[in-house]
């Protein structure tokens, strides 16, 4: 946590650098303030996701539990390779609330499934030019959701994911009803629209100033599925932890490219998106951490759950 933690922070520092020595300036400001808030809340619709994952694998964490713990056990992602986050969350649910590797590394990998699905559908609406076939795509991940329910519900019983998982994650997905995994699907759509659309403000916070907004919907997808394209170049190159440079280099391009900024000033939207999400989180991360310190203070009374990463439930 501590070696992620400061991946997690040199980020935030190399961004304020880069964004210091740079002579673009902020040409309507007040755009980031709700960009900032749809960061913040995007993180919130992160965690429910999660949280709603969870309890369809009947683990029944209490929303205390998930902002507790969440965004503080999986800051180790940020370490080169990707995988340390998800192990770090595996410790704290099963020192915690006792809850089996086997369950957490399933709800790890679907929880991964629904972002990917989500993340494609978003990336190829880009490449349509209808705006109604573009709303149409959108029901896609509902489809392939559903295949891969059907599918993980027929494998359940099988020694491949028996031996992958355990017999606790088996009995955990047959209960998984198909309403719940659907909901999740749409949420995870939601998710990464909200995060296009704090993009798009941040975009907007380099205008001119006095220069008004010539905005369509067309440009929110155009934003939207570029920057999910950018973040899937990220995230499938392992060794650059949570694709610190090689996506803001990418999403630059896509900037140029597809919304018709200049280069500078495309290289600085993407590394001030990079500190409006990266300051989503550390919000986040704040919370849990007062939340952690609140409840170990003497004569505080005891929660539902306990402190994260410490002491487990009797």
């Amino acid at each position: 946590m501590a070696l992620g933690a400061s991946f997690f922070f040199y980020q935030i520092f190399q961004g304020i650098k880069s964004l210091t020595q740079q002579k673009i300036i902020f040409g309507q400001p007040y755009w980031i303030i709700p960009a900032f808030f749809l960061a913040i809340l995007v993180t919130r619709l992160q965690m429910l996701a999660w949280q709603m994952l969870m309890t369809g694998l009947q683990t029944h964490l209490a929303w205390g539990d998930v902002l507790q713990g969440y965004v503080l056990s999986f800051i180790p992602r940020y370490i080169p390779g990707t995988v340390w986050g998800y192990i770090t969350r595996g410790e704290w649910l099963n020192k915690s609330f006792a809850i089996p590797f086997g369950v957490t590394n399933l709800g790890s990998v679907l929880e991964m499934v629904f972002i990917l699905i989500a993340n494609l559908t978003w990336i190829a609406s880009g490449y349509i030019s209808t705006i109604w076939w573009k709303f149409a795509i959108l029901i896609a991940p509902l489809f392939l959701t559903w295949v891969v329910w059907t599918i993980t519900q027929w494998l359940a019983p099988k020694p491949v994911f028996l031996i992958a998982f355990g017999k606790e994650a088996e009995a955990a997905v047959r209960s998984f009803s198909l309403p719940r995994w659907l909901a999740l699907t749409m949420l995870i759509i939601i998710f990464w629209g909200l995060q296009g659309l704090s993009f798009q403000m941040v975009i907007w916070s380099f205008l001119p100033t006095g220069q008004s907004l010539a905005w369509s919907l067309t440009e929110y997808w155009t934003a939207t599925s570029s920057y999910n394209l950018a973040w899937f170049i990220g995230f499938i190159v392992l060794f650059v932890p949570a694709g610190l440079g090689l996506r803001e280099t990418f999403l630059s391009r896509l900037i140029q490219e597809k919304l018709s900024q200049p280069a500078g000033t495309a290289s600085v939207i993407a590394i001030a998106f990079r500190l409006v999400l990266a300051f989503g989180e550390l919000i986040w991360a704040l919370v849990a951490l007062i939340i952690n310190r609140w409840r170990v203070l003497p004569g505080s009374k005891p929660g539902n759950s306990s402190s994260v990463l410490t002491t487990p439930k009797k």
